[in-house]
């Protein structure tokens, strides 16, 4: 899994995140129920495709830029050992981590969906029309699901119950499914985002609400149907797709019973269009910059250990560099990183086995952390290694001999000038020239 698609779930959840909460504060209390689903639908599809939106915004910037920065690699004093190397960055982690939790929520999903060709598999079913009844004594209440109504034969052959059958014929009509098959899968994809969760809850809410209000709207006693909806309510729910649930019923109660909305009140969605307006800025803005000379690292991504590389964290830090942008913008963060032939493991792999750890720094009892910044250019060429600063392991200054200062640089920018295996970056489907920097840790022990 790339780091894009990592990016990409989360900030469509935040999104989401957003957008529920406009629903839950402005619309949930209305009896606007149409428009309310109109909105959870808009605002659940505007969350998966904003993220991927990319406008550029052209904005000059002053002279400082983020340099992305690689993974830091400790070197110890003893020799580099050659053999396997192990490596496992957070983002590896991270996509471990969510691909069980798909996976997981998957077989749930998918689950839901079998027991309901099942139940269509082994029990009667009755036609009418565009309609399909399945009838079996084992569903203690009734539920739809596309154009199938699974509903006990007592329940279907019994008139006193007609009511029961037009508020599921109405889930049908108005293909309540469809939302709940969105958001369901919406679901499987961030089975880690509470707020694709109660997404789907609020679409089974409306869904309740818009069929009452049908049902009603055609000459039910109210009563009746109320008592008819609390001895349902306490049922037990046959599967996924059930659309009645002990914990809708009292809202359901005061939801018909409540006086309709002022038409004024509807335009509380127009909330929804400065949120629509940040979220696009947010998220799928991107600044067109111009980079010069001052440049502030971002913190490392992640954290490598090798046989004989130990795990470091690099502390912010700014640095000043004396290369100027030529003709060509030179960029930070792109769509698509440069990427070393065989991955990182193969960079990491590839430094290792060029780099020593300076004797002269060695008999001094040096420790240093020294970053190293190069561009790779639109050929995938690796250009101007250079020190950028040199740093106490520990992220304070340091003090150095010059002639060990020269000796630790070299040691750096010769095992970097050894990484020639990329490609270029891409920003726009094109190759474009991207800075980077990797710090490597001198460490005696």
């Amino acid at each position: 899994m790339t780091q894009n698609w990592i990016i990409y779930l989360f900030e469509s959840a935040v999104i989401l995140m957003f957008f529920w909460m406009v629903y839950w504060l402005f619309l949930r209390s209305e009896t606007f129920f149409r428009l309310n689903r109109i909105y959870l639908q808009l605002t659940l599809f505007l969350g998966l495709v904003i993220p991927m939106i990319d406008w550029v915004i052209d904005i000059k910037t002053a002279d400082v830029i983020n340099v992305y920065i690689l993974d830091t690699i400790v070197v110890t004093a003893q020799q580099v050992e050659t053999g396997a190397i192990h490596i496992i960055n957070k983002f590896e982690w991270i996509s471990i981590v969510f691909i069980s939790g798909t996976f997981i929520a998957t077989l749930l999903f998918s689950w839901g969906i079998v027991k309901i060709i099942s139940f269509i598999k082994r029990s009667k079913t009755i036609k009418e029309g565009r309609l399909v009844f399945v009838l079996n004594d084992k569903f203690a209440r009734p539920f739809s699901f596309l154009n199938y109504i699974f509903i006990s034969e007592d329940i279907y052959f019994d008139k006193q119950h007609s009511h029961i059958i037009s508020h599921e014929k109405e889930h049908v009509k108005q293909k309540h499914s469809l939302d709940l098959l969105f958001a369901g899968i919406v679901g499987v994809l961030q089975w880690f985002n509470p707020f694709a969760w109660l997404y789907k809850e609020a679409f089974r809410e409306i869904h309740e609400y818009l069929a009452d209000e049908a049902v009603l709207r055609m000459g039910e006693d109210p009563v009746r149907y109320k008592k008819s909806l609390f001895n349902e309510a306490t049922g037990i729910s046959p599967g996924v797709f059930s659309f009645f649930n002990v914990s809708f019923t009292k809202r359901r109660f005061k939801m018909m019973s409540r006086i309709k909305s002022p038409r004024s009140n509807a335009l509380k969605v127009l909330v929804i269009l400065p949120v629509v307006a940040l979220m696009v800025v947010v998220f799928a803005c991107s600044p067109d910059q111009d980079f010069q000379s001052e440049v502030q690292l971002n913190q490392p991504k992640s954290d490598v250990q090798t046989k004989t590389v130990a795990k470091e964290t690099t502390q912010n830090t700014e640095m000043n560099s004396s290369e100027k942008s030529d003709d060509d913008p030179v960029f930070m963060v792109v769509e698509q990183m440069p990427e070393y032939e065989g991955g990182q493991k193969a960079m990491i792999a590839d430094l290792v086995e060029g780099i020593v750890y300076p004797a002269s720094a060695k008999q001094a009892g040096v420790q240093a952390k020294v970053f190293v910044e190069f561009l790779i250019d639109k050929k995938g060429q690796l250009q101007n290694p250079k020190v950028m600063k040199i740093i106490g392991v520990d992220g304070g200054d340091i003090k150095l001999d010059p002639s060990i200062q020269d000796d630790l640089e070299s040691a750096s920018v010769d095992a970097v000038l050894g990484l020639n295996k990329w490609s270029a970056g891409m920003q726009k489907g094109e190759p474009v020239k991207v800075k980077m920097v990797i710090p490597i840790a001198f460490k005696l022990n």
